[in-house]
Formats: structure tokens, C-alpha cells, sequence
């Protein structure tokens, strides 16, 4: 719990399902916490957010880290979900999401991405973008559902999205 505990800022939430996460900023003493959450993914979900299964979890969790984002935590001190974003221009960055196969089709990656996009709309940033594999079908259908604006480009292998975040 020691992860968990390092900001003040932490916020108990309830999932669909009646579950508890801790929600807190990401910060890079949380590398560990994520390279964990990378390490127990499966391999399908690992290849749904690097598009390969081919990445050093370690740089991935590291690069990720020295990003703003948000991070979740199970009760048990698990890291369960992380999303951040890294600006492409003044006013867009790209987003990332990962969550643990556990709490997936729990609500986890919405809270993520809507507590992510208040912070982005809070430092000036208007849209966050990305690009999700045609095969993610779990991610185009979070996008659609989160409750932010989208929009979407469908190409031969995946989507480019933008989801419009406004600022408070």
C-alpha cells in the first residue's frame, strides 16, 4: 500500500460491480506499480495497447510515469488501471490507457480516461488523441460510451480518435 499512499490526493471509487479502486495522480515513483500492471496483462491485451507483445515493459512503464495521468489501485495494493497523456501541440496530446484484465468491463477505463481528461482541460489542453487496433473492440466501445465528444476516422487497421475535453 505504500504505492498507493504517496499522495493525499487519493480517491476511493466504486465500480460497476460494487469493487473499490484507489484513484490518485501517477507519479515516477509509480514505475514499479506499473511495470507490474504491464507484467499482468495478457498477451492479447498486451497486443491490443503496443499493437505488438514485443515491448520492454520496463521502458514502457517508465516512459509512461514521466507523463501527468492518473493511476488506479485495488485495495490490495495492486496497480489496476493507468492512463496519461503526452502533448503533440499546445493544445492536444495523445492518450494511453491500460487496465488490468480484472477490472476490465468494470467502468475502470472510463473513470480513468474522464478523471484524465479533467486534468488535461485543466492545463489547457483541447483534445486527446489516439489510435486504437480495428481489433480493440473493448476501447472503440469505451470511447464511444465515455460521455466525451468523439471523433473517429476509421482507416484499414484500426482508428484515429479525438475526444474534445473542455475545459472547467
Amino acid at each position: 500500500m505504500e504505492t498507493l499512499a504517496r499522495s493525499a490526493r487519493t480517491i476511493a471509487t466504486i465500480l460497476r460491480d460494487g469493487s473499490i479502486v484507489h484513484l490518485r495522480p501517477a507519479d515516477v515513483g509509480d514505475e514499479d506499480a506499473v511495470v507490474g500492471l504491464l507484467r499482468s496483462l495478457s498477451i492479447h491485451s498486451r497486443a491490443m495497447r503496443f499493437a505488438t507483445t514485443a515491448v520492454h515493459l520496463p521502458s514502457a512503464a517508465r516512459a509512461a510515469v514521466e507523463q501527468s495521468g492518473v493511476i488506479a489501485f485495488a485495495p490490495d495494493g495492486r496497480c489496476v488501471g493507468h492512463t496519461w497523456y503526452v502533448r503533440t501541440t499546445e493544445h492536444r496530446a495523445e492518450v494511453a490507457l491500460v487496465i488490468a484484465d480484472s477490472h476490465q468491463r468494470r467502468g475502470l477505463g472510463t473513470i480513468l480516461l474522464r478523471k484524465l481528461a479533467e486534468v488535461a482541460a485543466s492545463r489547457g489542453v483541447d483534445v486527446l488523441e489516439g489510435y486504437v487496433l480495428s481489433d480493440n473492440v473493448r476501447m472503440t466501445d469505451l470511447l464511444r460510451d465515455c460521455g466525451i465528444p468523439l471523433r473517429a476516422r476509421p482507416d484499414r487497421e484500426g482508428l484515429r480518435f479525438e475526444l474534445e475535453v473542455s475545459r472547467p
